[in-house]
């Protein structure tokens, strides 16, 4: 059952396994299931009929090459389910066929007609007659074995079941339980490529975009820090350039934007060439043929916060050669910064000929991105919670980092499903859930750890001397022990956010959001 949620909640998100078997499940020290290596998992945007799987497990479809769904994990998650009761591989005593898993009967020592009629409606070898979800199986599978009633989440608490409920509710029940587990707001994060399905609000603002990238080529996505640049991009554009066939490079330029850009590179060129110059690896990429390439650049003014002037110049020098290779590239500018990109003598007139000024979101935007991620994991609200949340959310200047915070904080405060108006209320609503959540953190530290918050707090921001103070990246093995101790704290309150440098990918970690910096009073 606990292998059997893992599964269900990447279907909830839209991700197919595809290799699906005994190795695949690992165990911790207390004995709970895992199920690992997703490293060749799919999307509905991002099927790959090439993928090597293991064949042993794979179903037909997968062999002949012919799709990957749901029912196709259902199908090995079968086979693996006969192989833990018989204690060894179907596949050493027949050759893989389309025929049907022999019976378990002599490997068990009790009948088990029951668990041999899941196994072979799992194991179908036509699709469309196995099980339809991952819930209706682990419901077969808990009728077969005669286990109590009940919904086992992946946190190991049991959402009971009415006597008297239908199979089809006791389904319904076990994907909401799973699915609401996986909290839909970001904090202060921003929304990833993988968040697109949880990323409500801008469907216009990204037509708007792709249109505009597709017309220029290059494009500057400029609005204050909190007015959602970066998951516009990356929730919004990204997939929908994906869906065209585009190779999207993604990068953040870091204090070494060259080392960034190579191996941004490097993650979508068929083959590695080796070279160290930007420029030639833009060419060796563009030259492989395997489709258009566009190179998005987040957080472009650390070129000008955190990189040194030579670095700077390289980089900028590669993004000129880029747009003369063809290469369309996005980039994000804090509008406060916006001046240093637009009045640089190579990329000045580009920039200024692409500029995409962010709007803020209109009301009915705020109430769908507060209202349909929870939607959709079967979450209500209490009367009143979302007209409060998205009337504060709208007079607070790019307040929208505050607002994922905040949703996220109410998520998980959540009573039986529901979003309370209580829950609300003692969030101190969304200017207050930031600032008191560091706080209260900050003082449950002894006075030793308060002095080590200070100071990695002094390593992660770069005062800005007049203009606005910026984020900046530490690397974790630079810290001190203490320093990590405390950085795991705010860590786990999502106020700050434990990385990979994508060059190095050494362990880094940021602030997560400038929001900080204006609501916590005492940093």
């Amino acid at each position: 059952e606990e292998v059997g949620s893992a599964l269900l909640a990447a279907h909830n998100a839209g991700v197919v396994h595809c290799d699906i078997k005994p190795s695949n499940v690992l165990f911790d020290e207390s004995g709970n299931a895992y199920l690992a290596d997703f490293g060749i998992a799919v999307t509905s945007s991002t099927q790959d009929p090439t993928a090597d799987r293991t064949r042993a497990y794979a179903a037909p479809e997968l062999i002949d090459r012919t799709g990957d769904s749901v029912r196709s994990d259902i199908f090995s998650f079968g086979c693996m389910l006969w192989e833990l009761l018989a204690g060894h591989s179907p596949f050493a005593m027949m050759p893989f066929t389309n025929a049907r898993l022999p019976s378990l009967a002599g490997s068990l020592p009790e009948p088990c007609e029951a668990l041999d009629a899941v196994i072979s409606k799992a194991t179908s070898a036509a699709a469309e007659t196995r099980f339809q979800s991952m819930a209706e199986l682990i419901i077969a599978w808990r009728d077969a074995v005669g286990r109590p009633e009940g919904v086992l989440t992946p946190m190991g608490e049991r959402a009971l079941i009415e006597p008297d409920s239908s199979r089809r509710r006791a389904v319904r029940a076990l994907s909401t339980a799973v699915s609401a587990e996986v909290n839909p707001y970001k904090g202060l994060r921003a929304f990833a490529e993988a968040d697109a399905s949880d990323f409500f609000g801008r469907d216009d603002v990204t037509t708007a975009l792709h249109d505009t990238l597709l017309a220029k080529g290059f494009v500057t996505v400029v609005g204050p820090s909190g007015s959602g640049k970066s998951s516009l991009v990356h929730a919004g554009l990204v997939p929908r350039l994906r869906t065209g066939g585009a190779r999207v490079a993604a990068m953040v330029p870091g204090d070494r934007p060259t080392v960034a850009l190579r191996q941004a590179l490097r993650e979508v060129a068929m083959k590695d060439s080796g070279s160290n110059d930007p420029s030639e690896v833009f060419r060796e990429v563009i030259m492989d043929g395997a489709g258009p390439i566009v190179l998005v650049v987040d957080q472009f003014e650390e070129c000008w916060t955190l990189a040194d002037i030579s670095e700077r110049e390289r980089f900028l020098s590669s993004l000129a050669v880029a747009r003369h290779c063809g290469v369309r590239c996005v980039t994000t500018v804090r509008a406060d910064l916006y001046d240093r990109p637009l009045q640089h003598a190579l990329i000045g007139q580009m920039v200024a000929d692409g500029t995409f000024p962010l709007p803020p979101l209109s009301l009915h935007a705020l109430e769908e991105a507060v209202v349909e991620p929870a939607d959709k994991h079967g979450v209500t609200f209490d009367d009143g919670v979302v007209t409060a949340v998205v009337a504060e959310a709208h007079v607070q200047p790019a307040g929208l980092p505050l607002l994922q915070f905040a949703m996220a904080e109410l998520y998980e405060r959540r009573v039986e499903n529901e979003v309370t108006a209580n829950a609300l209320t003692e969030l101190g609503g969304l200017g207050g859930a930031i600032g008191r959540r560091a706080e209260d953190i900050y003082k449950s530290l002894d006075e030793d750890m308060q002095a080590h918050a200070r100071q990695l707090f002094g390593r992660l921001i770069v005062p800005g001397q007049g203009a606005p103070d910026t984020r900046r990246r530490a690397r974790i093995g630079e810290l001190s022990e203490s320093d990590r101790i405390v950085a795991d704290r705010f860590v786990d309150a999502r106020l700050l956010v434990a990385d990979r440098d994508m060059a190095t990918r050494e362990p880094v970690i940021e602030v997560a959001h400038e929001a900080l910096f204006s609501n916590w009073p005492r940093l």
